[in-house]
Formats: C-alpha cells, sequence, structure tokens
C-alpha cells in the first residue's frame, strides 16, 4: 500500500541551506581552531626554553597533536563533504517530488469530467440549462467564476456511460 508523501518545500529549501551553511562554516572554522588549539599546546611545550621551540621533552607530544589536529582537520572536512552531499540528495528527491506533483496537477486539470447538469434539473423558470460542463479544473478552482448550484443529483458521463 503506497503511503502519501507531503513535502512543505520551502521548509525544505531552508534546511537545505541551513546544510550547506555549516558545511561552510565547517570548513572555514575548522582549520583555525585546530591550528589554535596546535599553536597554544606548542607555546606551553616552548615554556623555559631559551630558543623559542619546545622542549626536547615535549617534541613527541607535539608531533602527535599535530597529527590528531590534521586528523580533526580531514574528518571535519568530510562531515562538511557529507552535509553538502546530503543537502543535494534531499534538495533533487524534493525536486523530483515537486515535479510529481505539478505533473499530477497538470493531468487531472487536463481531465474532462463530463458533468453535466442541465439535463437533471427539472426545467421550469430555474434557468439551470444554461450551466455549462465541468472539467477538473472548475472543480479545482482554476476558474474564476462561481461554483454553480444545482441538483445533488447531477449525472455524471463518462465514455463507457454516456447517458
Amino acid at each position: 500500500m503506497a503511503e502519501n508523501v507531503s513535502v512543505d518545500y520551502d521548509s525544505t529549501a531552508q534546511f537545505v541551506s541551513k546544510l550547506r551553511a555549516q558545511a561552510d562554516q565547517i570548513e572555514s572554522e575548522t582549520p583555525h581552531l585546530t591550528r589554535a588549539v596546535l599553536d597554544s599546546f606548542t607555546r606551553e611545550a616552548s615554556q623555559g626554553t631559551r630558543d623559542g621551540k619546545p622542549s626536547p621533552i615535549y617534541d613527541e607530544a607535539v608531533a602527535a597533536m599535530s597529527n590528531v589536529m590534521h586528523a580533526l582537520d580531514s574528518h571535519f572536512k568530510k562531515i562538511a563533504a557529507k552535509l553538502r552531499s546530503d543537502a543535494h540528495l534531499l534538495e533533487s528527491a524534493t525536486a523530483e517530488i515537486k515535479q510529481h506533483d505539478e505533473d499530477g496537477a497538470a493531468a487531472v486539470r487536463a481531465v474532462d469530467l463530463g458533468l453535466d447538469m442541465s439535463n437533471s434539473v427539472e426545467k421550469g423558470g430555474a434557468g439551470y440549462s444554461s450551466i455549462p460542463r465541468l472539467t477538473a479544473a472548475d472543480l479545482a478552482g482554476d476558474v474564476d467564476k462561481p461554483a454553480p448550484v444545482g441538483d445533488p443529483h447531477a449525472r455524471f458521463r463518462t465514455a463507457s456511460n454516456p447517458r
């Protein structure tokens, strides 16, 4: 059994924009933050040395911290790429659903329901004989004329039942 899918196109577009903004923020800020951590760590390891370089006892720790910060940069770049990929996927899926909705709506508007209420109402001053045939577009509200009022037992004519 197929389930109905409802999409709020504006909210989805806003969410896609937020995903992309988050990816941009990660890519722009992460290198600065990891660099600041590494610089701070190196500064702490360099205290008390004459040449301003890290003390030899901290060389391995500084190298390990550098490797960790580079790995973090790499992982955050992958996260940003994944966010962009997800945004693109969501945008594409939404576009496909919207196109499907538009195609379905166009198909419905093109259907002539063959609703002719002029023969179903007793004539005698009511003036219903001038009511035109209705199409799906009429019923969907795509026209600017008011809905006709008439007999609730109006006949529907179809190709299989032309009466």
